[in-house]
């Protein structure tokens, strides 16, 4: 079949939204970035601002994914760095935004309880063990949600996979609109894959995720740029594990 016949994943969902035309841009390597007008709403307030804070210097900042009701996954770069430690407290605001100077948190903010960070990632700083899981101190109001669930694709699969990406960006302003971005991967690899949607500071940690009859399902962790693309972590049967495994003993 061509291409334009057996679309990736996600791109029937995305078509009903903003037409034909900008599925074949995506599907051939362009991306597209919208404003969210309404961040409070599913399916965009399961992602939210992570705030953690150090023994020194200025909180990190960064964006977490809610993947239970009372887990959130993100980058393990936005919770501890080999110089500064790990976050003595994490603060996880769903759907945040910012409007006329005034900061929105449209269903609160909640503390963390508990964190893990990936031992790899401790010890050596590995870019493919960027992740990490911390609990929040009580759950999530049933309104907000969270991911339907965490999906391994096979390498055909995910390098036809139309990815979104959701979240504001650490900017300076009166305004810091949530977004959300829409594109295709770039190059697949064993722990990992690239693409080259458009992102800005205070994205990383965020969780990638396509359509799928199943909902929002969650491919991938946002880290960052490297080099001349975006960089992210892959959802393998390893990676869904040891998650799956942290928010146990959470």
């Amino acid at each position: 079949m061509s291409p334009l016949n057996d679309p990736p994943v996600g791109l029937r969902t995305l078509s009903g939204r903003i037409g034909s035309l900008t599925i074949i841009r995506a599907h051939y390597g362009l991306y597209l970035t919208e404003r969210v007008m309404f961040p409070g709403r599913r399916p965009w307030c399961v992602h939210g601002r992570t705030i953690a804070r150090v023994s020194c210097g200025a909180p990190i900042i960064g964006t977490g994914t809610l993947i239970g009701e009372q887990h959130v996954l993100t980058a393990a770069h936005c919770l501890f760095t080999r110089d500064r430690g790990e976050a003595a407290s994490v603060t996880f605001v769903p759907g945040f935004h910012k409007q006329g100077g005034v900061v929105v948190a449209p269903h609160g903010r909640f503390d963390h309880d508990q964190l893990h960070v990936h031992t790899e990632y401790r010890e050596t700083e590995s870019r493919n063990a960027d992740y990490a899981v911390f609990s929040l101190s009580r759950p999530v109001p049933a309104e907000i949600g969270w991911v339907d669930g965490l999906r391994v694709l096979d390498n055909k699969t995910l390098r036809r996979a139309l990815i979104h990406i959701r979240g504001a960006p650490d900017l300076t302003g009166d305004d810091i609109d949530f977004h959300e971005v829409h594109g295709p991967v770039k190059r697949v690899y064993t722990r990992a894959f690239r693409h080259k949607l458009d992102t800005e500071p205070g994205i990383s940690g965020a969780g990638i995720t396509v359509k799928s009859p199943q909902g929002e399902l969650l491919v991938g962790i946002h880290l960052g740029t490297i080099g001349s693309s975006n960089y992210a972590i892959r959802m393998t049967a390893q990676t869904v594990e040891n998650i799956n495994r942290w928010v146990a003993r959470l």
